[in-house]
């Protein structure tokens, strides 16, 4: 995927729609994200998090360390020195799906592995959520989570936590969780 490209066409979207947060406003409203990390600032990351972060989300990181917003529900996507485990990060919800609802959401695997337009976000499992790594703020109470349980190659599962779903949307990569739901955004704001 060419990020810069990508990343450039939301920006562009956003600052032309009404939904982007005061927070954000300046006078490069071309341009959401940041600066790119470097290779050893996030091999640095890496070994804080005791891990080995999938290759998309990694050439995300290279591209613009952190995003600014990606939709009207999702902004704030950190950057590599702010992501942390969900425990850490979100310690009411880590604590709210180790407890009360850990075994509320266990999905078999018939249910679990259907992705796109047939995914229930309701079939999803409590240990995956408690244990993904956050790597957006709360934005409209909906959160980006990498799930490491669940790799396709050496991509990492990648889920849009937002409680109007009541689960996640998942995906099988941080690239296509980003395609996805820049896709449909652009279906909201009937422009696709």
């Amino acid at each position: 995927m060419d990020w810069k490209s990508h990343l450039t066409d939301i920006s562009m979207t956003i600052a032309q729609s009404e939904d982007l947060q005061q927070e954000f406003r300046n006078d490069n409203l071309d341009w959401l994200g940041f600066d790119g990390a470097s290779d050893p600032d996030i091999q640095f990351h890496e070994k804080r998090l005791n891990a080995s972060l999938p290759p998309s989300y990694k050439e995300f990181l290279k591209v613009s360390n952190g995003f600014m917003q990606l939709n009207c529900f999702v902004w704030n996507i950190l950057p590599i020195d702010k992501v942390d485990w969900i425990k850490t990060f979100e310690p009411t919800l880590y604590e709210l799906y180790a407890t009360e609802f850990n075994v509320s959401f266990n999905a078999t695997d018939e249910e679990y592995f259907i992705y796109g337009k047939d995914q229930k976000t309701t079939d999803f499992r409590s240990e995956y959520l408690v244990n993904s790594l956050d790597v957006s703020g709360r934005g409209d109470t909906a959160i980006l989570l990498l799930n490491p349980h669940i790799k396709f190659g050496d991509e990492w599962e990648a889920w849009m936590f937002a409680t109007w779903h009541l689960g996640p949307v998942r995906y099988r990569s941080f690239e296509e969780l980003m395609q996805k739901e820049y896709t449909s955004y652009l279906k909201l704001l009937d422009r696709e």
